[in-house]
């Protein structure tokens, strides 16, 4: 299955498929492309919502998303792992 984010300009962000690296437990980091444009997911280990974030630090407010165990809040972010 192909998961994607949909942001509310109407852009589908489709996940970029990579090795997993080694990294710090409870954080979450994930790359997506949209046509020539580049956003990381990240989500802090102290914290229970991601982010949609470009490489210029702008972040993107997302509508939709197709990855499991994720659902969009009402400020346009992700909850990831259930409610806080």
């Amino acid at each position: 299955m192909e998961y994607t984010i949909t942001t509310t300009d109407k852009r589908v962000w489709h996940l970029v498929p990579s090795l997993p690296t080694p990294g710090v437990p409870g954080v979450l980091r994930l790359d997506f492309r949209c046509d020539n444009r580049r956003a990381t997911l990240f989500k802090p280990a102290t914290s229970r919502v991601a982010r949609l974030i470009t490489p210029s630090h702008k972040r993107l407010t997302i509508a939709a998303c197709t990855l499991p165990g994720a659902e969009v809040d009402g400020r346009g972010n992700l909850r990831v792992g259930g409610a806080a």
